[in-house]
């Protein structure tokens, strides 16, 4: 829905690439928001670090957090 509204959306499997490579996508391309589905509760470490991260590198960027590990520990 969002790239038929015209929004640039990209996708990123962090069980398949690393955390550099979120980041090198961060050196080019500057979000609007940035997304963290959360399906293992053993990623919430991971997930905080690449958050804390990301709002130091795109301060303007609007964080989020969605899946039933985040619902489970943040709802």
């Amino acid at each position: 829905m969002a790239r038929r509204a015209g929004h640039e959306v990209r996708l990123l499997d962090l069980q398949v690439f690393e955390a550099r490579d979120y980041f090198r996508i961060q050196d080019t391309w500057r979000p609007h928001a940035i997304g963290f589905s959360l399906n293992y509760l053993a990623n919430i470490p991971e997930m905080v670090d690449l958050a804390r991260a990301s709002r130091s590198l795109r301060p303007e960027s609007f964080l989020f957090v969605g899946g039933h590990s985040a619902t489970a520990i943040l709802g």
